[in-house]
């Protein structure tokens, strides 16, 4: 038991930790959807071309341009693979320069925008990490923190998938760009519904769909030449 004395300052990381975990965000898209009655009639396998995926990206952040995480980059190229294979178009999907049928040159970009709202958010969390450190003690510093989800932090992303098909022979047979938005808000109301709409996992299923859109324009503007000899 502390006797008397001078009551110690709070460790830093328990306010870093209990604002996460009391704040609340969630994404919304523009409304890309993809009904299954949109995508090409399943072929049969034999008559199915092999598809070969080469991915890039790149980040831009008010303007600058930005080298997007290895992590984040694998995660969009995969959910894309995945959708292309699930569009059945393909016998087979690969990521990387392997032989196929067909190959796939993705860039993919995103524009990201911060509101002034964000940029006040990140201000006041900082000045209050610093203060209320040291006024209180570890159990209670978090509490001011409740007061900075009022302000909401708005993150706009504009995803951007250009896709240039190939034939085996490197012949380019035709370009499609998908894009969608999402908007991402944290603020402390938003809280219930953190579960639904996770950002990470809207952004994972925003790229398989933007594949899936990208495989149903490929396959009406003739470029897959599926059951083709």
């Amino acid at each position: 038991m502390r006797m008397g004395g001078k009551r110690r300052a709070g460790w830093p990381g328990v306010n870093i930790v209990c604002a996460f975990l009391i704040s609340g965000c969630a994404s919304f898209r523009s409304g890309n959807r993809i009904p299954a009655s949109s995508l090409p009639p399943v072929a049969p396998l034999a008559s199915r071309p092999s598809l070969a995926i080469l991915a890039g990206s790149e980040g831009i952040l008010g303007g600058r341009r930005l080298d997007v995480p290895w992590q984040m980059l694998k995660i969009w190229r995969e959910q894309y693979a995945q959708a292309c294979l699930e569009s059945g178009c393909f016998s087979r999907v690969n990521l990387g320069s392997g032989a196929a049928d067909l190959r796939a040159e993705v860039r993919i970009t995103d524009d990201a925008r911060q509101s002034f709202g964000g940029w006040l958010w990140l201000g006041a969390s900082l000045g209050a990490a610093v203060l209320t450190t040291v006024a209180y003690p570890a159990g209670a510093a978090w509490a001011p923190w409740l007061a900075l989800y009022t302000v909401p932090m708005v993150v706009s992303d504009t995803m951007t998938v250009r896709t240039v098909f190939t034939d085996a022979g490197g012949k380019e047979l035709g370009t499609i760009t998908t894009t969608e938005k999402i908007v991402t808000v944290m603020s402390l109301p938003l809280l219930p519904l953190t579960p639904f709409l996770f950002p990470a996992t809207v952004m994972k299923r925003t790229f398989h769909e933007l594949g899936l859109e990208t495989v149903r324009e490929a396959f009406d503007k003739g470029y897959l030449k599926i059951g083709n000899p």
